[in-house]
């Protein structure tokens, strides 16, 4: 497998398990009592967001790279 294939694949791979960790963020911060910890999941809650959709737009391109 070419290197550019592996990173396409790895990257499929880390979306869907990016997508169990977005929900257990938002959970966290959802199910906590103290604010500075609901803070800090809500913090990580936006940031996996934002790398989710990077990812997402990165396996996009791959996909039209690799046919």
């Amino acid at each position: 497998m070419k290197p550019t294939e592996l990173v396409y694949e790895a990257a499929k791979t880390h979306l869907r398990l990016e997508k169990d960790m977005v929900e257990a963020y938002k959970e966290a911060a959802e199910n906590s009592d103290n604010p500075r910890v609901k803070e800090i999941f809500q913090q990580l809650y936006r940031d996996e967001i934002e790398h989710h959709e990077e990812l997402s737009k990165l396996i996009k391109a791959f996909k039209r790279l690799l046919g």
